[in-house]
C-alpha cells in the first residue's frame, strides 16, 4: 500500500524548495546563520571547529566547509545545521521570531505558524 499526500499553494511550494540542500543553505546566509570556512583540513580542524561552533548553542552558526585540504573541489561538508531555534524554525519552514523557551512551550502544547500563514497544531494528525 502506497501513502500518498497532497500540498497545495504555497506551502507546498516552500516544502519542495526546502527539500534542496543548496536552497537551505541560501535561506540560512539570509538569515545571517551561516558561516563559510575555506581551506580547512578534514583530519583535525572540521571536527574542532563543528565542536567549539556546537557549544556556542544560540550563537553559533551553521557551518559550510569548502575546498577541504586533500579533496576535490566541490566536496563540501555542512555541520550544526539544527543548532539554533532559528535553523530548526527554517528547516520546518516555520516562523523564525521564536525564543529558545517559546519553542519549547509551542512544541510540547501550542500551535505553530507555519511561514505560509497556515497553521500547525503539535499532536494533531
Amino acid at each position: 500500500m502506497e501513502a500518498e499526500a497532497t500540498l497545495t499553494g504555497e506551502y507546498a511550494k516552500a516544502t519542495v524548495e526546502g527539500r534542496d540542500l543548496r536552497g537551505w543553505i541560501d535561506e540560512a546566509e539570509k538569515l545571517g546563520e551561516l558561516k563559510r570556512i575555506d581551506g580547512a583540513d578534514w583530519d583535525v580542524e572540521i571536527g574542532a571547529i563543528t565542536e567549539m561552533g556546537h557549544h556556542r548553542g544560540e550563537q553559533s552558526k551553521a557551518l559550510l566547509f569548502d575546498n577541504i585540504k586533500g579533496y576535490p573541489k566541490g566536496y563540501r561538508v555542512l555541520s550544526n545545521t539544527l543548532n539554533t531555534v532559528k535553523r530548526i524554525a527554517t528547516t520546518l519552514h516555520m516562523d523564525t521570531n521564536y525564543t529558545r523557551l517559546e519553542w519549547a512551550k509551542t512544541s510540547i502544547c501550542g500551535s505553530f505558524q507555519l511561514q505560509s500563514g497556515t497553521s500547525w497544531m503539535a499532536g494533531a494528525t
